[in-house]
């Protein structure tokens, strides 16, 4: 087992690989700061997996050259689109003076009265004379007040960080832990399998046995990314370092800048969102616990980003320019969300379907209430139409198919209700705070038009929520929850994308009440510099204390946990089946291939150690080998079946390996696997316990 501090190197990595490339890019677009943390890493996501795309197209190995090599080219490219833009202007400005020059050259301007102004320049001081005190005061003011919001988000920043990091280390137990569940085998593979071919490309990955060739790439390639440039070799290590550097400084960071957005900058808001963020049993933990969901953790992560950013493209008093800026930002940012998970599109489109509606519908009653303005209402009903009519019709093309949404409810419509409006899905312990902030600030949006698509937006997807776990299959069902197998546990993180802005808003709502509610020699009090820091600190700790650190979280972290356990009884590989595979490289050469049942976690030996195992993902992803079926089935009969030592010749078996634990979710048995003896046919090269790895002789 690894030390903590092993964890340390691939977690700055991962942090530098989340926010180098996509942070330059955004520096180089001049995006405001806030905007430039909150989506750099959809940015570096979209450059690392991209280029995974473009690479084999352009006969490359995918790596961090290539990698570097897109973002300086997109960096030069922002650089010289911003000069030209500048240069235009320059041009612009210079014709609009001459055209000045000329017009007074023609006769001296007057004023009103008739009489001819002075063309002397104004008298002025000497370059070296010093501004006024007041000056320097003035313009120092103005710089804080610019960076003051920033500086303070940093601080929560770094709080929120420290929280969700202590819950991640929690949860998973050991740094190099990971998890037993049935995603594992894939994911930690897909890693193995970039970093040995240099295929990285989501349009044709499928490590040789599998169901299909299209699966996003976005975890896998950071995963694999880190890998290389930190130098270790432990995939389990390095996705727990990405997935503390996601959970704790991607998402962290996107809630805490997108509440700051929606509650004008106030410290209240900030504060609830950045504590709650590491005390939502939804989301992360939700999440890495079911699954094990990798890809929909990323792009979940990285969604409240791209909101940020247009929130900030739809501000008013924004030139038409900057504001194309924006939306060409947040569009990348998207590419990024589909390449990591393209299911999380749909809940964006929800999100400018919601801001779209709620904001035709203002312009409605306006339009009917005040008599003016009629075009412009009727014009933004009708792209609102429009885009919904859009957002629907490209469904069916995000929506996975019927054969694996088939997941029954377990609760009834009320309890869906219940644990949505708690923000306590899947039976999760309900943490107070969250819950009643989210309450009060749900309510509170509605009150104003900049929020209320935010709250329209949690509502569609509670109800989507709601329908997975209290309505029966149905083709209904699987037309509105389909994008995610209809499985409840994605839209229960989803949830906390928009809940947390939510605990925020009524947060500000709730300190406001406060405000009023003491008396005004209290409320003087309260803006002494000194007593104010120290009531945040006391709220902070206060907060703090009864969610992140409450019993209910202590539950839920430690119900959530035992999926990265290793015991006598685990899902995927027990503690003897482990120990047998930790000991494969050294019991096997490098061009030794073995056979394993996925469902008793033997693949998961091609990923933990590199040893080239056959399959390399659950059976259920069907084969496309009949020799493998063969074997599958039949192993066991290899003295006595006629098709087995052609099937093992074929794919070059060389050993198998015989676990006897329980299967992954109580899947299916490979027959021909789950029989073997040691006979003529076979001979035991590693026993331990129960885990057995023979050498196939039969057909030597």
């Amino acid at each position: 087992m690894a030390m903590w501090s092993a964890l340390l190197h691939p977690l700055l990595i991962a942090a530098a690989l989340l926010y180098a490339p996509g942070g330059l890019i955004a520096i180089a677009a001049r995006l405001p700061v806030r905007v430039v943390v909150a989506l750099a890493p959809a940015l570096s996501v979209a450059v690392i997996a991209g280029t995974g795309l473009l690479a084999p197209r352009l006969g490359l190995a995918w790596g961090v050259s290539v990698v570097a090599g897109a973002t300086a080219i997109i960096v030069l490219a922002a650089i010289a689109v911003r000069a030209a833009h500048r240069l235009t202007g320059i041009l612009i400005s210079r014709r609009a003076r001459a055209a000045a020059q000329d017009a007074r050259d023609d006769g001296a301007p007057s004023d009103p009265d008739g009489a001819v102004r002075s063309e002397e320049p104004a008298p002025q001081e000497p370059a070296d004379t010093p501004p006024a005190p007041a000056s320097i005061g003035g313009r120092a003011s103005r710089y804080w007040a610019a960076a003051r919001g920033p500086v303070e988000d940093l601080g929560l920043w770094i709080i929120s960080a420290a929280l969700m990091l202590a819950i991640c280390a929690q949860f998973i137990n050991a740094p190099d832990a990971f998890s037993q569940t049935y995603d594992a085998v894939y994911h930690l593979n897909a890693v193995r399998w970039i970093l040995d071919t240099g295929n990285a490309s989501s349009l044709s990955f499928d490590m040789v046995i599998s169901r299909g060739a299209v699966y996003p790439l976005g975890w896998h390639t950071l995963v694999a990314l880190t890998m290389r440039l930190s130098g270790i070799t432990s995939i389990p290590l390095a996705s727990n370092a990405v997935m503390c550097a996601v959970a704790g400084l991607t998402w962290t960071s996107g809630v805490i800048t997108l509440t700051s957005a929606l509650t004008v900058g106030r410290r209240a808001g900030r504060i609830a969102t950045a504590v709650l963020a590491s005390a939502a049993p939804a989301f992360p933990l939700l999440g890495l616990f079911w699954g094990i969901l990798y890809p929909v953790f990323l792009a979940t992560a990285m969604l409240p980003g791209v909101f940020l950013t247009a929130v900030t493209a739809g501000a008013r008093g924004m030139t038409l320019p900057r504001r194309a800026v924006l939306w060409l930002m947040a569009g990348a940012g998207c590419v990024g969300l589909a390449l990591a998970h393209p299911s999380i599109i749909v809940i964006a489109l929800i999100a400018g379907v919601s801001a779209a509606m709620t904001h035709s519908l203002s312009l409605a009653v306006s339009a009917v209430a005040e008599r003016h303005h009629v075009r412009r209402a009727v014009l933004a009903c009708v792209l609102t139409a429009l885009l919904a009519g859009a957002s629907w019709s490209a469904a069916p093309a995000l929506r996975a198919s019927k054969s694996v949404s088939q997941w029954p409810p377990y609760t009834s419509a009320a309890g869906g209700i219940g644990e949505a409006v708690t923000s306590a899905p899947e039976l999760t312990a309900i943490v107070w705070p969250l819950a009643l902030l989210t309450v009060i600030g749900y309510l509170s949006a509605w009150r104003r038009q900049s929020t209320r698509w935010v709250a329209l937006t949690h509502t569609v997807v509670c109800g989507l929520y709601v329908v997975d776990v209290s309505q029966k299959v149905s083709p209904l069902r699987y037309s509105l929850t389909g994008f995610w197998y209809s499985d409840a546990y994605r839209p229960g993180g989803f949830m906390m994308v928009t809940a947390l802005p939510l605990a925020g808003i009524g947060a500000c709502a709730l300190a406001d009440a406060a405000g009023r509610a003491l008396p005004r020699a209290v409320r003087a009090a309260t803006t002494v510099p000194w007593l104010r820091a120290a009531l945040t600190i006391l709220v902070i700790a206060a907060l703090a204390w009864q969610s992140t650190g409450s019993a209910a979280m202590s539950h839920n972290v430690e119900k959530f946990g035992l999926t990265f356990l290793v015991t006598d009884d685990s899902q995927s590989l027990t503690a003897d089946e482990l120990a047998v595979v930790n000991r494969l490289p050294d019991l096997l050469g490098p061009d030794d291939v073995v056979l394993a049942d996925p469902w008793r976690g033997g693949s998961l030996a091609y990923g933990l150690t590199g040893v080239t195992t056959l399959p390399r993902h659950l059976s259920s992803y069907g084969s496309t080998s009949p020799a493998l079926t063969v074997l599958e089935n039949s192993l066991d009969e290899v003295g006595d079946n006629p098709e087995v030592c052609p099937a093992i010749e074929e794919l070059g078996v060389d050993y198998v390996l015989d676990f006897k634990g329980r299967t992954i979710l109580d899947g299916p048995e490979a027959p021909g696997l789950s029989d073997i003896q040691p006979r003529d046919g076979f001979r035991t090269v590693l026993r331990i316990g129960d885990a057995t790895l023979y050498r196939i002789t039969a057909c030597a």
